[in-house]
């Protein structure tokens, strides 16, 4: 079987954490570049799963969910703190 990584998710991934950076450097945004960073690094490693063994690929996609998880704990915080000022 041929190993492929998606490229799609794969630029996607790096577009997102570029754009991140280059957000952060603009405006000092901490709370976006957090959640663009965790997206992007869930995308990059949504693309290398079918890379690895067969085994690996449930792990990878375990820890692509937890690091979108993290940019969603991530956006509820930002919400609640500077659109809400509940904190």
């Amino acid at each position: 079987m041929e190993k492929k990584i998606n490229i799609l998710l794969l630029s996607a991934g790096i577009f997102i954490i570029v754009v991140a950076t280059l957000n952060y450097l603009m405006s000092n945004d901490y709370a976006s570049l957090g959640i663009f960073v965790f997206s992007g690094i869930g995308f990059i490693l949504l693309s290398l799963k079918n890379y690895f063994k067969k085994e690996n690929e449930k792990r990878f996609e375990k820890y692509a969910q937890t690091f979108f998880f993290g940019a969603a704990i991530i956006f509820v915080y930002w919400v609640l703190k500077v659109k809400l000022q509940l904190f």
